[in-house]
């Protein structure tokens, strides 16, 4: 299989049920900023989690949006959403 393609879509195998599973990102933020209150998403406009294919995609949703390169990673937080 050609690892560039792997790369692309980040495909992890998940070992119990041997399917594969496309990785997805959500942004999301400590409400108030206040890293003891739980995190608040992104939502799409049936209220669900916002889902990026790539952490790529999600930051520049967040740069259309208005948001400063420098909140990014410090304020608001592009992760895996299995490691949320």
């Amino acid at each position: 299989m050609d690892v560039t393609f792997l790369i692309k879509i980040r495909i992890i195998e998940c070992t119990q049920t041997n399917t594969y599973k496309t990785m997805a990102f959500v942004i999301s933020r400590f409400q108030e900023g206040i890293s003891l209150n739980p995190r608040e998403f992104v939502l799409d406009e049936k209220d669900e989690v916002m889902k990026f294919d790539t952490e790529e995609l999600a930051k520049d949703f967040l740069i259309e949006a208005g948001v400063q390169e420098e909140e990014i990673n410090e304020s608001i937080f592009i992760d895996d959403e299995d490691e949320v």
